[in-house]
C-alpha cells in the first residue's frame, strides 16, 4: 500500500458525458483525508478535474511556460478579464468505482451534469450552487444534529443518504 503525491495538470485522459467531449486530469483538494480512510483498502483512488479539451495544455503553458505560477494575483486579474464567469454554466459529477461484489467484478458509475438552478432568490451559476450547497447541506446537519455537534468530521463520514435529505442536499438529486 503506497501514498503518492501527483503533481496538478497531469494524467489527462478523455471522457463523454451526454455526448461532450471532455478532459480530466490531476487537481488539488477534494480527496482530503479518503486517502488515509482507504489505505489498503482501495487500489486506487483520485480526483480530477474536467474541462473542455485543450484546456490542461493551455494552463501549463500559462502557469509554467509564462511563469504566471510565480505571480498568482496578476494571473487571476488576467484570466477574468479574458474569461469572465459565463451564467450558464455545467458542472460535470463523474465517479467511477471497480470492485468485486459477490465475487464477480463489477464497475459502477455515477454521471450527472448539474446547471444553474433558481435558489435564494435568483439565478445562480452551477459552480456557485454546487460548492456553496455541499456546505449548506453539512451545515444543515449540523443543526439538525445528524452530525456530531463538535470535533473533526471526515467528509467520508457524511451519510450521503442523510445529505441527499437535507433541504440543500436535495437540489443535487433534481
Amino acid at each position: 500500500d503506497t501514498r503518492k503525491w501527483v503533481s496538478p495538470m497531469e494524467w489527462l485522459e478523455t471522457l463523454y458525458i451526454d455526448g461532450v467531449k471532455l478532459e480530466a486530469f490531476t487537481t488539488s483538494g477534494g480527496l482530503g483525508t479518503m486517502c488515509d480512510t482507504y489505505l489498503g483498502k482501495v487500489d486506487n483512488i483520485d480526483y480530477k478535474t474536467m474541462r473542455y479539451p485543450g484546456h490542461m495544455d493551455l494552463m501549463n503553458f500559462f502557469f509554467h511556460e509564462l511563469l504566471m505560477r510565480e505571480q498568482r494575483d496578476i494571473a487571476g486579474q488576467i484570466l477574468v478579464n479574458a474569461k469572465p464567469p459565463v451564467d450558464d454554466d455545467v458542472v460535470y459529477v463523474h465517479v467511477s468505482s471497480e470492485g468485486e461484489i459477490d465475487g464477480h467484478l463489477q464497475r459502477k458509475e455515477f454521471v450527472r451534469g448539474y446547471r444553474p438552478i433558481f435558489v435564494a432568490g435568483g439565478m445562480q451559476r452551477a459552480i456557485s450552487w454546487t460548492t456553496a450547497g455541499s456546505v449548506v447541506g453539512v451545515i444543515e446537519m449540523v443543526r439538525d444534529q445528524t452530525l456530531p455537534q463538535k470535533g473533526f468530521l471526515k467528509q467520508e463520514e457524511i451519510p450521503l443518504d442523510a445529505f441527499l435529505a437535507t433541504t440543500t442536499g436535495s437540489l443535487y438529486g433534481q
